[in-house]
């Protein structure tokens, strides 16, 4: 006899388990990182940076009901390239090691 977590719907609970704590450490990296900025104006970039993951919370779903499943590939085609693509801000590509982009976040 299988346990009840043995199905897959356990394996799903364990992966969103996983993929929530993945995003709440990303989430905590880089609240971490823009804590750690210029002081004035910090509250605004806080206050922007969480407007951006509600953002997508609202605009993810909704790409999905508009781009329907048979078209999941032109979405992450779409997505790619706009990530490959998407300006930054002139004079701000100086990298660490790790690559983050501390001169972005300590020029806001």
């Amino acid at each position: 006899m299988r346990g009840a977590l043995s199905t897959p719907l356990g394996d799903v609970l364990a992966s969103v388990f996983f993929l929530g704590l993945g995003f709440g450490g990303v989430d905590f990296s880089l609240i971490s990182l823009l804590v750690r900025t210029r002081t004035s104006g910090r509250g605004r970039r806080l206050s922007v940076t969480n407007a951006g993951y509600g953002l997508g919370a609202v605009i993810g779903p909704l790409l999905l009901v508009v781009v329907r499943p048979h078209n999941f590939r032109l979405l992450y085609v779409a997505i790619a390239i706009s990530v490959v693509y998407s300006p930054g801000q002139p004079g701000t590509h100086r990298t660490t090691a790790y690559g983050l982009n501390i001169a972005a976040a300590s020029s806001w």
